[in-house]
């Protein structure tokens, strides 16, 4: 978000199952990876095999990131 001149991030942390901390923007990773769940119902093992590119495309519509992690 921007507006009189700076920029705003958004984001929330959250509390995986085994009691790790990890920095998200959603509190499910549903959107943002190739995964689906809370963040609080899985593992930072399980989060971190996730794939955080597969939903973003490029400005030719190509998934360019998906598979990179």
């Amino acid at each position: 978000m921007t507006g009189g001149g700076q920029t705003c991030w958004k984001w929330m942390s959250a509390k995986p199952r085994d009691g790790s901390v990890v920095v998200i923007h959603d509190a499910t990773v549903d959107r943002t990876t190739n995964g689906i769940g809370s963040v609080e119902e899985l593992t930072l093992d399980e989060i971190s095999r996730l794939d955080a590119g597969y939903h973003f495309k490029d400005l030719t519509g190509e998934h360019s990131f998906r598979g990179e992690g």
